[in-house]
């Protein structure tokens, strides 16, 4: 079900499937490398894929542009990691498993030097599997096509994540990402885009 979540959010802004797909198995590749338990790497990997769940709740007009986003169109697209959080928060069940998505949806965007959104959290105040979750998330993207940009290149994308670790990303997951990087790459050939392998 939650990947089902996962891929509706998805296609809602022309991303694929493939790309839920991969932040899980990411994920899962990095929680064993930092050492977790069977138990959270399963969390994260089954967690991870809702974190645009939010996306769901923004305007096309906005979602979709081609070019920048004025200032108000940024605020909007902003919203979607609290709308993620909405979406999966439910007070009347008990599920870790809900919890850890909408806590992964929430946050997502924080920064490890605190000026993310959406409540400029810092360092450890990120949970763990956000964090995660966060790394896997930007490499995916950078490396795969979008209908406004071309793929980055594995080098071109590491070195952003080397110049961002310690700003946007906790160094200790970039360098376990890193570490753990021919298994990703396998995880990126194993699930194509359909514009990749077309």
């Amino acid at each position: 079900m939650i990947e089902c979540l996962g891929r509706a959010a998805e296609f809602k802004d022309n991303e694929t499937g493939a790309h839920v797909m991969r932040i899980s198995k990411m994920t899962g590749i990095v929680a064993r490398g930092l050492g977790m338990t069977p138990h959270d790497v399963a969390l994260v990997e089954q967690a991870s894929p809702m974190h645009d769940i939010g996306k769901i709740g923004i305007p096309d007009r906005v979602l979709l542009k081609p070019g920048k986003l004025s200032g108000d169109e940024w605020t909007t697209m902003q919203t979607h990691s609290s709308l993620g959080a909405h979406i999966l928060r439910d007070d009347d069940n008990d599920s870790e498993l809900l919890k850890v998505a909408a806590e992964i949806a929430l946050n997502h965007h924080e920064r490890w030097d605190g000026t993310g959104y959406p409540n400029r959290l810092r360092g450890e105040e990120i949970p763990l599997f956000t964090r995660i979750t966060s790394v896997c998330d930007v490499f995916d993207a950078l490396t795969s096509r979008r209908p406004y940009k071309e793929p980055w290149s594995t080098e071109e994308a590491i070195k952003f994540m080397d110049d961002q670790s310690g700003g946007a990303f906790d160094p200790v997951i970039v360098e376990c990402f890193k570490s753990q990087l021919h298994k990703i790459m396998a995880i990126k050939a194993e699930y194509p885009d359909s514009s990749d392998s077309a």
